[in-house]
């Protein structure tokens, strides 16, 4: 029985390292990297935290996930081959962080220097955890997803703004 989300120091301590940089822990669950001997741990800690404790998101509550990307990673990710009515994964081995701003989002979707900018919209998914009273960003509003969630592409939108290549996908989970 999983219960209320309720970190003890020592997950509030990892959730703290994951929101300064995620980036190495990424790096250790995609691809078991262990140049830090304090990732693995915290990265156990955090995946942890989807076997203990509930979603504390509430029901009905969109979440988004900002993305400026160069034509490179656009094509390596395989933007292009999205299809409304197909299944789709963000992100098959690791952590995943949305936000429940869509100006944060838009935010980070919207680097000057990247060709796209690609915002995921995810309605009403009730395993996301809501992390940021233990955040040092507890502005970004942040919640994590689980690796290996899979979502149902309900509606995709493609435009050009200011010579910037937009899409918005809009994701819901599958109905069990």
């Amino acid at each position: 029985m999983k219960k209320r989300f309720n970190p003890d120091p020592k997950e509030k301590l990892a959730i703290e390292a994951w929101t300064n940089d995620s980036n190495p822990y990424k790096k250790y669950m995609w691809w078991g990297d262990e140049e830090n001997p304090d990732v693995k741990p915290i990265s156990e800690t955090l995946f942890n935290l989807f076997e203990k404790y509930e979603s504390n998101v509430e029901i009905g509550q969109i979440v988004y996930r900002g993305m400026a990307l160069s034509q490179e990673e656009y094509d390596q990710y395989e933007f292009a081959n999205i299809r409304v009515g197909v299944r789709y994964s963000l992100d098959m081995l690791a952590i995943t962080s949305f936000t429940k701003s869509e100006e944060i989002a838009t935010a980070f979707a919207d680097d000057d220097e990247k060709e796209y900018a690609i915002i995921f919209i995810l309605n009403n998914d009730q395993s996301l955890i809501d992390i940021s009273d233990y955040s040092s960003w507890p502005g970004e509003e942040e919640t994590i997803l689980s690796k290996n969630k899979w979502y149902n592409v309900i509606n995709i939108d493609d435009f050009v703004e200011e010579g910037k290549k937009w899409k918005i996908i809009s994701l819901e989970p599958p109905i069990a």
